[in-house]
C-alpha cells in the first residue's frame, strides 16, 4: 500500500507543471524546450503571442532561437514560470516576472 501511495505522489509531482513563454518584443523567434534530449516542443512566436507548455516537473533545456543565434536557459518546470522574452538587435532577454534570468548578446 505504501508503494502505491508513494508512486501516485511522485507521479503527481512530475506531471503537474506548466510554463508560459510570451514574445514581448518586436522580433519573432522560436521557443524550444526539451528534457534529456527527448520530449521536444517548439513554437514560433511573433509579437504578443504566447505558448503554454505542460511539462514534467523536472529540469529542462530552454532555447530561444533567433535567425542563426540561440540563447540557452536551464530551467525547472516545477517553478511554473511565466517567461517574457524580448529579442532586440543587440540581445535576447529572458525574464521571469521582473527578474532577468538570461541575457544573450547578438
Amino acid at each position: 500500500m505504501k508503494f502505491i501511495i508513494i508512486t501516485l505522489a511522485l507521479a503527481s509531482l512530475t506531471l503537474g507543471c506548466e510554463i508560459s513563454v510570451k514574445n514581448v518584443g518586436e522580433n519573432p523567434f522560436t521557443f524550444h524546450i526539451e528534457y534529456a534530449g527527448g520530449n521536444i516542443h517548439e513554437a514560433d512566436l511573433v509579437t504578443g503571442q504566447h505558448d503554454n507548455y505542460e511539462c514534467l516537473c523536472l529540469p529542462h533545456d530552454m532555447k530561444i532561437i533567433y535567425q542563426d543565434i540561440y540563447c540557452y536557459h536551464y530551467m525547472n518546470c516545477i517553478d511554473n514560470g511565466d517567461y517574457q522574452v524580448e529579442v532586440t538587435n543587440h540581445a535576447i532577454y529572458i525574464n521571469v516576472g521582473n527578474n532577468n534570468v538570461e541575457t544573450c548578446l547578438i
